[in-house]
């Protein structure tokens, strides 16, 4: 009987001694296994581009053809704008060429955005890139462009619409396009640079 009980009570703490071992190993073992997860910085997108366009067309202007191209470059050597989100792009020049019929240069000019800084809040400088000059129609002596300074990104809609007006002696002038602000569709000329023209292309 005395030795049931030894067994007994041997077997009761084996038991207890190895439950209490087995506990120790798995806190011993769920300490020394946490893992920790370092948060991964978030990379900053590369500069981007407005994107590089070219546009060419012949257009009868005082009775002749001429070629008018206009080119989207971007320039690495501008100070850099950004959009809303942060994002940043390189601001662009735009090259303007006209050549006569006899492929001659009548006018050859490369428009930045400080060319159109008239029209543009000093504290929207750094946020606004020059869009585009583009040939919009022929309007009488005059060539006129489409020119807009606005957001660098593609998705937005804020921009700045311009006029672009070259005469038939070669010179320039820039005003605001109001057309789509006004209720009886006219055009109100802002800043505009009236010239008497002597000389043809």
């Amino acid at each position: 009987m005395r030795r049931i009980m030894i067994k007994m009570l041997f077997y009761t703490f084996f038991v207890s001694t190895l439950t209490i071992l087995q506990v120790g190993c798995v806190k011993k073992k769920d300490t020394n296994n946490i893992i920790t997860h370092k948060e991964e910085k978030k990379r900053p997108k590369p500069i981007q581009k407005v994107g590089d366009f070219s546009q060419t067309r012949v257009v009868s202007w005082l009775g002749h053809n001429v070629k008018i191209t206009t080119e989207r470059l971007a320039d690495k050597d501008l100070s850099l704008v950004q959009d809303e989100n942060g994002n940043k792009y390189y601001d662009n020049k735009i090259i303007l060429k006209i050549h006569r019929s006899d492929g001659s240069i009548f006018l050859e000019r490369v428009f930045y955005k400080s060319d159109f800084s008239k029209f543009i809040d000093t504290s929207a400088d750094k946020t606004t890139a020059l869009l585009g000059v583009v040939f919009d129609r022929v309007n009488g002596d005059h060539l006129l462009f489409a020119a807009s300074v606005g957001s660098p990104d593609n998705m937005s809609d804020e921009f700045i619409p311009l006029v672009l007006k070259v005469t038939k002696s070669g010179s320039l002038s820039i005003y605001k396009d109001t057309q789509m602000d006004t209720n009886d569709g006219s055009i109100q000329k802002s800043e505009q640079i009236t010239e008497e023209d002597e000389e043809g292309v």
